[in-house]
């Protein structure tokens, strides 16, 4: 997961370096709704069940 968040923020800092403001903005939107769904339907239940596997600094 910590690879898929590096990759996302990675395409979003070349997305800023070759696109629009407005290209980013909606590439930031559409990215985000991947991300938080990751997090909300994935990363959170995953880590309810098994806290030994959830990342240090993953709360804060």
């Amino acid at each position: 997961m910590q690879d898929l968040f590096r990759r996302v923020d990675e395409s979003v800092q070349l997305v800023r370096e070759t696109c629009s403001e407005e290209e980013t903005r909606a590439y930031i939107k559409a990215t985000s709704g991947i991300v938080g769904a990751i997090v909300l339907d994935v990363c959170e239940p995953l880590y309810e069940k098994n806290p030994s596997l959830k990342p240090k600094g993953w709360d804060d």
